[in-house]
């Protein structure tokens, strides 16, 4: 499997996880703002590693 492919899984099941946790104890609504918040944290991990991974290429 593709790097590519675990990433996004491993993105898709924790923001899930988030949510199911947020849920039970806040509601749904603001579940949905906190895993949008942790789906925001996430991905921007991931572009900062991705940024430094591609500078050090160059």
């Amino acid at each position: 499997m593709a790097l590519s492919a675990v990433l996004l899984l491993l993105v898709a099941a924790v923001s899930f996880a988030v949510f199911r946790a947020a849920r039970r104890r806040l509601g749904t609504g603001t579940a949905l703002a906190v895993a949008a918040g942790a789906l925001c944290a996430q991905l921007a991990g991931l572009w900062i590693a991705a940024e430094a991974a591609l500078s050090t290429m160059g």
